[in-house]
């Protein structure tokens, strides 16, 4: 009977410790409600994933949380989670250092209050892309009907001792990194194009190298 009373207490107490764990998990992220009501009547989706995906956050203070559901709203820069009720939240940028979505990797930077994802290797320098998406509104001719949509742009920059460089060109990305001409010689070598990411991202990673 006593063996009995012990596994009682065992599976009691474990199950209220551990929605108390979850809580104070997510209560570290930061998170604030989210309303997405202001997009009711725009075409499109707001968000970066088609649907939420699982990921792994790193905090600042070293802590790691896994197997969370995200998304971004990259409207206003937001990185939003479903905390244990499964609200969605957005999460407080200044606590996070990093999210893996899969394979694909984002960092937030002192910087700038956004999100950014990695697309070179890291290292001395990192080259990351910003995905922005805004509100266009279109009307056809002799019609009072207007239409909006979601339309997406794409930025590239480099972060090279914790400061941002917009990369417009291989040129943008010799100024930033180096002003010896080994980077040059390089993309020559290398038949490299001045306005190709693929090109960037190969620059990158030659100077992380050396």
């Amino acid at each position: 009977m006593k063996y009995v009373f012990y596994i009682f207490l065992f599976i009691t107490v474990a199950a209220h410790a551990q929605p108390t764990s979850v809580v104070e998990t997510f209560t570290t992220i930061g998170g604030q409600p989210f309303f997405p009501k202001q997009y009711t009547d725009i075409n499109g989706s707001p968000y970066l994933f088609d649907d939420w995906t699982t990921s792994t956050i790193e905090l600042n203070d070293g802590k790691v949380i896994n197997n969370i559901k995200t998304n971004f709203n990259v409207v206003n820069s937001e990185l939003l989670y479903m905390d244990e009720k499964n609200n969605i939240m957005v999460a407080r940028p200044s606590v996070i250092k990093s999210i893996a979505a899969g394979p694909r990797k984002f960092i937030t930077t002192p910087a700038k209050n956004s999100y950014f994802e990695i697309v070179s290797s890291e290292g001395k320098a990192t080259l990351v892309r910003h995905t922005k998406k805004v509100v266009m509104e279109t009307k056809a001719f002799n019609s009072a009907t207007i239409q909006k949509d979601f339309r997406t742009s794409e930025s590239h920059l480099v972060l090279v001792n914790g400061n941002l460089t917009e990369v417009k060109s291989a040129n943008d990305l010799f100024d930033a990194l180096s002003t010896s001409d080994k980077l040059k010689e390089f993309a020559k070598k290398e038949k490299l194009r001045q306005k190709s990411v693929d090109s960037w991202v190969k620059i990158v990673d030659y100077y992380n190298s050396i």
